[in-house]
């Protein structure tokens, strides 16, 4: 009799963690859900914005077998990007509060338990990315900040160990002709 009662209170006190952390997990996507329905209105102010994508990186370190569809379940301005194991959140903002060329981009790489933000307020556009080699992959993108002339991005993130992340721009400006520009600062070619 006695064992009995261990096991239906071991069981009792097992469902109850499990609920526990079922209804967390799920009031962390709803707070974040919240967030990003203020920014997607235009409610958020500059000073918020990298804290809220802060708190998301938080959350996939957290998870970091997300699925796409809960991402997606907490704004229609994001959009993914797979190549193998690397996975590219980007987050674009809603142009009818920020504008055409004036809304902001965000970009979270996911590598495996590796979770990085290598985009925080810029204005790139992810179009492709290619494996290159096991660790290596290359990502190309376009830059819409001025209206009348898109730049480009062509960069490379690359593994190190599983645990590091590199990124840096694969465009060579020594070798660009007169009919191009390339702005340093942000690493798009004009």
């Amino acid at each position: 009799m006695k064992k009995i009662l261990i096991v239906i209170v071991s069981c009792l006190i097992l469902i109850g963690v499990l609920y526990y952390i079922n209804s967390d997990q799920k009031r962390g996507q709803e707070d974040l859900q919240a967030l990003f329905n203020r920014w997607d209105r235009g409610e958020v102010e500059d000073s918020e914005k990298t804290k809220i994508m802060n708190t998301l990186a938080d959350r996939l370190r957290e998870n970091p077998q997300f699925s796409i569809k809960e991402i997606e379940e907490i704004s229609k301005f994001f959009s993914f990007f797979e190549a193998d194991s690397l996975k590219v959140i980007q987050y674009i903002e809603n142009p009818e509060f920020y504008g055409s060329s004036g809304r902001e981009s965000f970009h979270i790489v996911v590598y495996n338990d590796l979770v990085e933000i290598i985009d925080s307020r810029g204005s790139m556009r992810i179009e492709d990315i290619k494996r290159r080699d096991e660790h290596l992959y290359y990502v190309y993108a376009t830059d819409y900040r001025i209206t009348n002339i898109t730049g480009i991005h062509v960069f490379k993130i690359e593994i190190e160990d599983g645990q590091t992340l590199d990124w840096s721009s694969l465009i060579n400006k020594e070798r660009l002709t007169d009919n191009f520009q390339y702005d340093e600062a942000s690493e798009v070619l004009y």
